[in-house]
């Protein structure tokens, strides 16, 4: 009697736990989150009364997750070319480079309709059937994961037989180039290198494999993979590192040329001679795979540019210190008329009038001789003669611009 009274209470158990999973499943509307629901009722899906509710539901499941699989195939024809041609509306992060964004689109694409397909042929093994309804769901879904894979392969394949080869041919560019009208120079790192080594990265993020040569290029890039990778040597020479020296060099470079003024130029004239001589090998000899000379090369443009740009630096600086001080003289006039001010007689007048201009003498020495100081720096500066021509130009300059 015991007993039968037991197998009563857990059966009726049963049915109100089956009930309530009917329930549950009525007023979910995601098929993630019904699968989460079965997922909850894991070790107790087997039992016959909840099994018989679930075999209800599994019906409703099947026929929902044909429809998510319409949706995404779909979405995937009609954003196919949007991505392949790399629209502003197409579906994929902004930061992602192209090919690796369609991959990872794809891949999520995948993903989504995968993780519903593996718990449902879990449900069909628990219920120990395959409902006629699965057969369809199962064909369709093995086509959209055809396509799908199919597209990664493509998209990877189109790249590995374009960008690869094409980057390869960029490192046997020269490090810079002159600009034809400007006579500015230039960093020649050329934009398909950038994009192979940011797709590299992606795709060794998202665990795909790599051409031995794309690998090589992003090792040197001097990137990460990843936030978790170890730091690299110090010691080690990367494109970034050349790149980012680089950039500086032609940086200061193309101050000097584009600042100086006309009656500066001459003072510089050996520098900057100087400057181009030792920034020659860059623009007719040396490449971007002449790794074994690239770094003397920096170390040796920076120290001869830096030097060349420090000078003017001290000059533009001076001449600024110089301007400052003549606005000073001129920020005030010697004789000011105030509103509302009394008359008052001659000699008071020229008493106050000869006290001002003695102030203001005072000051325009004191500005006089620094400004000299100024000169004299610039000079020292330079390292040129006084009595050198065109030094005496540069004076007669700074005189008119303290007369004028």
């Amino acid at each position: 009697h015991d007993y039968f009274k037991f197998r009563a209470a857990v059966k009726n158990l049963d049915q109100r736990l089956g009930s309530l999973l009917g329930s549950a499943f009525d007023d979910l509307d995601t098929m993630q989150m019904r699968l989460k629901l079965f997922d909850n009722f894991e070790g107790l899906i087997e039992r016959p009364i909840i099994q018989a509710e679930l075999e209800k539901k599994h019906k409703m499941l099947l026929r929902q997750y044909q429809q998510d699989l319409t949706r995404v195939e779909t979405s995937f024809i009609e954003n196919r070319d949007k991505v392949d041609q790399c629209f502003d509306d197409a579906p994929i992060y902004s930061n992602l480079p192209p090919v690796a964004g369609a991959i990872y689109w794809a891949r999520s694409a995948r993903n989504r309709i995968a993780e519903p397909m593996t718990k449902i042929v879990l449900y069909n093994h628990i219920l120990r059937e395959t409902p006629e309804e699965f057969r369809e769901v199962d064909k369709q879904y093995l086509n959209l994961e055809k396509m799908l894979v199919g597209y990664e392969h493509y998209r990877y394949q189109a790249w590995e037989n374009t960008s690869v080869d094409i980057a390869k041919e960029k490192l046997k560019m020269r490090l810079l180039r002159r600009q034809e009208k400007t006579g500015l120079l230039k960093v020649n790192f050329d934009p398909a290198l950038v994009r192979l080594i940011r797709e590299v990265r992606f795709f060794l993020v998202f665990d795909i494999e790599v051409p031995p040569a794309a690998q090589e290029m992003f090792n040197k890039s001097g990137m990460r993979a990843s936030a978790s990778e170890k730091d690299q040597d110090k010691e080690s020479v990367t494109y970034r590192q050349w790149v980012a020296q680089l950039d500086h060099i032609v940086q200061m470079y193309n101050s000097v040329l584009t600042e100086l003024l006309p009656v500066e130029e001459p003072l510089l004239e050996d520098r900057i001679t100087k400057m181009d001589v030792a920034l020659s090998p860059g623009l007719t000899d040396l490449k971007w795979r002449s790794e074994d000379r690239i770094p003397e090369f920096i170390e040796n443009t920076m120290k001869v540019v830096s030097d060349v740009s420090g000078v003017v630096d001290v000059m533009k600086e001076n001449l600024r210190s110089i301007s400052t001080i003549l606005s000073h003289w001129c920020k005030e006039p010697i004789i000011e008329r105030k509103k509302g001010a009394k008359p008052m007689a001659m000699d008071e007048f020229d008493l106050k009038h000869k006290e001002r201009v003695g102030m203001r003498m005072m000051s325009m020495s004191d500005g006089g001789r620094d400004i000299h100081k100024l000169l004299k720096d610039s000079s020292e500066a330079l390292k040129v003669s006084k009595v050198a021509t065109t030094w005496k130009a540069y004076v007669d300059f700074v005189n008119n611009i303290v007369i004028e």
